[in-house]
């Protein structure tokens, strides 16, 4: 992944995908390792709906897994942490997180 969002993506001793996250990025990459996993169905579901968002063809889109909460507005994703009170949310432009949701999609399908 690019320096960009300061995320790299590795797979663990186990053949688990994990990201490294700078700090400004960390709830991304916990969001990644921990809701969408390696399910390229959820991945796509996330990318479906940024395109319906971004399209105007709905208003608003928001998904609870098993950690996270993300929530689509026109212009911007939040992904809020659910078990965590005290973490900070984060805030990313919809066409960044198609970007991130992508890379992370790729990766994920690549052989371990």
């Amino acid at each position: 992944m690019n320096g960009r969002m300061d995320l790299e993506f590795y797979r663990d001793a186990d053949g688990s995908p994990r990201v490294r996250a700078g700090r400004l990025c960390e709830i991304l990459g916990r969001f990644l390792e921990e809701d969408l996993q390696e399910s390229a169905d959820f991945c796509r579901a996330v990318l479906g709906a940024i395109d319906d968002v971004s399209a105007g063809r709905i208003l608003s889109w928001e998904e609870t897994g098993n950690a996270h909460t993300l929530a689509l507005s026109p212009d911007e994703a939040i992904i809020e942490s659910n078990f965590d009170p005290g973490a900070k949310h984060c805030l990313l432009k919809l066409t960044c997180l198609k970007d991130v949701v992508n890379a992370w999609l790729e990766f994920v399908q690549e052989p371990a």
